[in-house]
């Protein structure tokens, strides 16, 4: 998993927002080496205190299946078990 910080604003559109995302991650790589454990505890952020309001799951698709229409952002509930607290 790779953090990174997107800042949302009111007049940023969501597939201009969606668009963005894949530079953002480009330019946190250089970070990578840094887990968010490691972050935690250097900051004294103690384990089941949230960092994050937000996660996107960004997974590249099949260019055949990309297209305008396939654009779609919905709020679900899930699951994805991870090493970190994420609330």
């Amino acid at each position: 998993m790779l953090v990174c910080r997107v800042d949302i604003r009111r007049d940023t559109g969501a597939r201009q927002f969606i668009r963005g995302i894949p530079d953002q991650v480009m330019q946190d790589l250089e970070h990578q080496h840094c887990s968010l454990a490691s972050i935690q505890h250097e900051l004294g952020i103690e384990s089941g205190n949230a960092l994050f309001n937000s996660i996107i799951s960004y997974q590249k698709q099949d260019d055949e299946e990309v297209g305008a229409e396939t654009l779609a952002i919905k709020a679900l509930d899930g699951e994805d078990p991870t090493e970190y607290d994420i609330v």
